[in-house]
């Protein structure tokens, strides 16, 4: 954006995200769970998109946690070109050393590591076992930064009021999600997200009828869809006046009466009272003002 700036060319920013997950008691369990898995690891996390927190209402969450801890242990690690694997590697050291600092960050802070967490130096020096943390805080770290690794935090909510306001709580907003047989769509709405999945998440990138990006420091603008054509486009607008042989009555000259005239149109514009407002208009004199060219 700086270099675009000096030459005064648009830009379009598609920035990180820390995507939220919200799971409420009407949701269907097993999808969501199975929802969670793939959305937090696959890709090994590194994906934008990805579900970087999960907000469950206390009253499922010891249930909706043990699937997926169940879930994420039958994840194969391993070499991502064989047809059997899950999981492949961080695309470089620099982030395997990144997710092991956001273990120990995460640690510290009182959260504790259900699942997994390590390196995996026998699959690889990039490989890193996908995270599952529990007993984790709005304001920890692993809640807040975006980690761009298989690092899943789970947090407890104890309504849909904190669900909202905790998943809000965030600089970003790319995508979120909600998972909930009646609430979706309500909940959605409330979402400060430029992509908000009702049932499901992290894939719409890959919708190409569907606009893409984000608001806050996630970015801004969008591609994709019409939407994102349209950011490549300039507006064009020509407007023309075919009264060929009348002047404008905006033009000047101007006398007090002409101040009651445009007091008059903005309130026939307005809505109410325009009956009055163009009486107002022809009794000041609107229609002498339309004159003849000379």
């Amino acid at each position: 954006m700086e270099a675009a700036s000096r030459h005064l060319v648009p830009v379009v920013l598609e920035l990180g995200g820390k995507d939220p997950m919200i799971v409420l008691p009407d949701a269907n369990l097993e999808n969501a769970s199975t929802a969670a898995v793939w959305g937090c690891f696959t890709n090994s996390g590194q994906v934008c998109a990805s579900v970087k927190r999960l907000y469950v209402h206390e009253s499922i969450a010891d249930r909706f946690t043990d699937l997926v801890l169940e879930k994420a242990r039958r994840l194969r690690l391993g070499d991502p070109l064989k047809p059997d694997t899950d999981v492949g590697s961080l695309i470089h050291l620099r982030q395997v050393e990144l997710a092991e600092g956001r273990v120990r960050d995460a640690l510290r802070e009182g959260a504790r590591l259900a699942l997994g967490g390590r390196k995996r130096p026998d699959l690889g020096e990039c490989f890193f076992e996908p995270a599952v943390f529990t007993d984790v805080r709005q304001e920890m770290l692993v809640a807040r930064e975006e980690i761009f690794g298989p690092l899943l935090p789970i947090l407890r909510v104890r309504d849909e009021e904190e669900a909202v306001r905790c998943a809000n709580d965030s600089p970003f907003g790319l995508t979120a999600s909600v998972f909930s047989r009646r609430r979706g769509i309500d909940l959605a709405r409330r979402l400060k997200a430029g992509t908000v999945m009702v049932n499901d998440c992290t894939w719409t990138h890959a919708a190409c009828e569907t606009p893409w990006g984000g608001v806050g420091e996630s970015g801004f603008g969008r591609t994709h869809g019409r939407i994102g054509l349209y950011e490549f486009v300039v507006p064009f607008h020509v407007s023309v006046n075919h009264a060929l042989d009348r002047q404008s009555p905006w033009w000047f000259p101007y006398d007090a009466s002409m101040l009651e005239i445009y007091r008059a149109s903005v309130r026939f514009a307005g809505g109410p009272g325009r009956l009055r407002a163009a009486r107002d208009m022809l009794r000041h004199g609107f229609l002498g003002r339309i004159r003849k060219r000379k």
